[in-house]
């Protein structure tokens, strides 16, 4: 009888490994992505005046800190994270904005991407 439950143990313990294995968490796998492959890249969600069809998948998302850099003739403009203590963003007083960022899937095109939703509440906050 101990037989048939260790191994019936060493089988649920391999199911356990493998299901693990499957799993890989966003930020893992943008670190390792290619960052020239564009179809295998994490981009964010632009959201416009034409529906976007997404599918939340998980409840769970980063609360993050952020600076909007303006266009310049070396930089794309766009928004970079606040570094906290010594942040030159800060130094240099530009408004800081705190998002909460969710992976979601895009169903348009079947990617993985990031949506990126204000902190604050109310329509200013857009």
């Amino acid at each position: 009888m101990d037989d048939i439950l260790n191994h019936q143990t060493i089988i649920a313990d391999t199911a356990t490994a493998a299901d693990a294995s499957a799993m890989v968490s966003l930020t893992d796998w943008a670190a390792t992505t290619d960052q020239e492959d564009a179809a295998l890249s994490l981009t964010v969600l632009k959201l416009s005046a034409e529906p976007a069809y997404v599918s939340l998948f998980t409840d769970q998302g980063a609360d993050v800190t952020a600076h909007y850099l303006e266009r310049t003739e070396t930089w794309t403009g766009g928004y970079v994270f606040c570094l906290g203590a010594g942040c030159p963003a800060c130094a240099a007083q530009i408004d800081r904005k705190r998002f909460v960022l969710l992976p979601v899937a895009d169903l348009t095109d079947a990617r993985v991407k990031i949506l990126r939703v204000p902190s604050e509440k109310g329509p200013a906050s857009c």
